[in-house]
């Protein structure tokens, strides 16, 4: 990411040694399922893990089922706290579905049965859920920490880039679900933004770096 750079940057590597390779996903598979019906209204994928934050978005869940009595949430991937999520939503008496891990094939599918994607996250080089959200129009709500924030996911465009805060999340999922129209164009902005992080672009990076090393002298 932009931010990957600036941290090479920041320790002194030069311009002319800088080159970006987008971490991506089948864009052309995940496409064919634009268009689903919609199942759910809000989806977690990652691993069951702190720095994913699961329980922030058990939190959300929570705050959203108070305003939203049918709220229909899905959960999928696995982890060490996947219990204690599960429990805290059960608890929470939120009407979930958790389908555990799946292949990759599996995916899109489940991705474009859901409304809007939640990405909390502590810490991420990139973050290809985001990716795959995307790639099958469905808007993502993530906040800055990884590197797909204001480079894929963009505020007020395909998504929101929120501060970690249970109520403002809650808040702009409430308003997205209640705004077709506005559901519709982040939808279709997110299909079009994921276009440009693609295998051939990632590969064009991973090229041309070592290009640039070819033609380095180390002696």
């Amino acid at each position: 990411s932009q931010h990957t750079l600036d941290l090479f940057r920041h320790y002194g590597c030069p311009e002319k040694a800088l080159f970006l390779s987008y971490l991506c996903a089948d864009n052309d598979t995940y496409k064919r399922f634009f268009g689903s019906e919609k199942k759910y209204d809000i989806l977690f994928s990652g691993q069951f893990i702190k720095r994913k934050m699961p329980l922030f978005f058990v939190e959300v869940a929570r705050l959203l089922k108070a305003k939203m009595p049918n709220l229909r949430v899905l959960l999928l991937g696995d982890g060490p706290d996947r219990e204690s999520v599960l429990e805290a939503l059960r608890t929470a008496g939120v009407n979930f579905t958790y389908m555990g891990y799946l292949s990759q094939a599996e995916l899109p599918a489940h991705y474009a049965s859901s409304k809007i994607f939640l990405f909390p996250s502590m810490a991420d080089p990139w973050g290809v859920v985001a990716n795959e959200a995307c790639a099958v129009g469905v808007p993502v709500i993530t906040c800055s920490n990884p590197g797909a924030a204001n480079e894929l996911v963009i505020h007020g465009y395909n998504g929101f880039v929120l501060d970690l805060d249970p109520k403002i999340w809650c808040e702009h999922v409430l308003k997205l679900l209640r705004d077709k129209s506005q559901w519709d164009t982040f939808s279709r902005n997110a299909l079009e933004k994921v276009q440009e992080f693609n295998y051939n672009a990632a590969a064009e990076g991973i090229v041309k770096a070592a290009a640039f090393l070819c033609r380095v002298d180390f002696c």
